[in-house]
């Protein structure tokens, strides 16, 4: 199988956010590497892309597989051309394939067999028909998961093989981007309602994209009720109450910025300590790590709620610390950080009816 990737990134993990999947999809296609990419709809699988294309400055050529017309788009129409007494034929297909430096071939698994079989011989030769592509440096594709009731096919091991990476991508939304989408108003209050307010059942509704739909609404200012997948249910009152709401507390920057400045808030403060609680999940792994320090200092109750809220963000943390500060250091901070949880046990459980999340 292609070189599947596990063992990038903190504790030998796939990338666990936007950031860190941008970044080995840049060095992948910089080395003229070919990738596949796995996701939920709506993840921001296609952004990514386009994102990566422009920081590489290499030009893009995006098909959207499901209704690629192999012939007309890709591999080219048949024409026969006379040559004095001999006769030939070429294929004639759009120019801005053969210029194009990166191909992009979206919902792979949604196409036809004749367009999976041009996409074999392109990620192995370069080419189509034999005619080799010059300026072509990568081929990128995504597909959607074929075992989550996705209306796709397995694709092929043998096309599966040829791509150099494997990169799964089911990250959350991303902190950078929305707010430099919308704004650090509405874009915080989207990260905070999806992450704080909406239990796992309820984030497992809204996509990347949803949540982006739900921002462009509040922006022209449209009842977000209707950017809500149909028949469901989400609590938008709190929504809007992020949006109206402005406590000037501290921000993710202003956390790591001076982490010590805020050691005794996070402490005692809990209006203060369930801010950052709020934003840990958020923060990149190298963030994680500098603010170490005011994780293990988080007041009792917004421990709780990150813990409820957000199990996964301890695992991710002891990665981050593991990868760039040793295994020594990540097992140390692990500890403490069991060593508090026996403490607030109790809380956790009357809080939730159940053990603490993991244990």
């Amino acid at each position: 199988m292609a070189e599947k990737l596990k063992s990038h990134g903190e504790g030998g993990t796939a990338p666990t956010s936007y950031t860190e999947t941008h970044e080995v999809l840049l060095k992948a296609v910089r080395a003229g590497r070919n990738v596949l990419i796995e996701g939920p709809h709506g993840a921001g699988k296609t952004a990514l892309v386009r994102s990566v294309a422009d920081v590489a400055q290499l030009d893009l050529k995006y098909f959207s597989a499901s209704t690629l017309d192999p012939f007309a788009d890709l591999v080219g129409i048949p024409v026969p051309l006379l040559e004095g007494e001999s006769r030939r034929v070429v294929f004639l297909r759009p120019e801005a394939v053969n210029q194009a430096q990166l191909l992009f071939f979206d919902e792979l698994n949604r196409a036809h067999p004749r367009v999976l079989n041009a996409v074999f011989e392109l990620i192995q030769f370069r080419s189509i028909n034999g005619e080799l592509l010059n300026r072509l440096h990568s081929v990128v594709a995504a597909i959607n998961p074929a075992n989550a009731g996705y209306q796709v096919q397995e694709l092929d091991p043998g096309l599966v093989d040829r791509f150099h990476l494997y990169l799964p991508f089911r990250e959350g939304p991303d902190r950078k981007w929305f707010l430099g989408e919308f704004g650090d108003s509405i874009g915080s209050a989207l990260l905070d309602w999806y992450y704080t307010d909406l239990d796992a059942k309820q984030r497992a509704l809204i996509s990347n994209r949803r949540l982006e739909y739900i921002g462009r609404c509040l922006q022209d200012g449209i009842d977000a009720q209707f950017a809500l997948p149909p028949g469901e249910s989400l609590p938008l009152a709190s929504l809007l109450a992020r949006v109206r709401e402005d406590c000037g507390l501290p921000k993710i920057e202003d956390f790591v910025r001076d982490p010590a400045q805020f050691t005794e808030a996070v402490a005692r403060d809990i209006r203060v300590a369930t801010r950052f609680a709020q934003l840990w999940p958020m923060m990149s792994p190298a963030q994680k790590c500098h603010v170490k320090e005011l994780i293990l200092e988080i007041h009792p109750e917004a421990l709780v709620a990150a813990m409820a809220n957000t199990p996964f963000v301890v695992e991710h943390t002891v990665k981050a610390i593991g990868g760039r500060e040793g295994q020594e250091e990540a097992a140390a901070f692990k500890d403490l950080l069991d060593q508090r949880l026996t403490r607030v046990r109790p809380q956790m459980q009357s809080t939730n009816g159940k053990p603490t999340p993991g244990r």
